[in-house]
């Protein structure tokens, strides 16, 4: 949870990987879509800095390719580098 948000980042499984992420509002109950990431991949370990970046890291792509990738999300720009 960041900031009475809780993350979903990508997911899917070997056969059907997201670029897809969206939050959840606690507070208000509600979920919203952020923008997604910018490879498609499963299994991603997910932490937060600073209540401000969440960083996606390593996963697997739909060939079961093992990433040595990082991605990371701005809070404040709605944005994956």
């Amino acid at each position: 949870m960041v900031n009475n948000y809780v993350y979903v980042i990508g997911g899917g499984s070997q056969f059907k990987p997201k670029r897809s992420c969206e939050r959840y509002s606690i507070q208000e109950n509600k979920w919203e879509w952020i923008a997604p990431l910018n490879i498609e991949w499963f299994g991603p370990s997910i932490c937060c800095f600073n209540s401000d970046i969440i960083f996606a890291i390593g996963g697997r792509t739909r060939d079961i390719l093992a990433l040595d990738s990082i991605e990371f999300y701005s809070i404040k720009q709605n944005l994956w580098y």
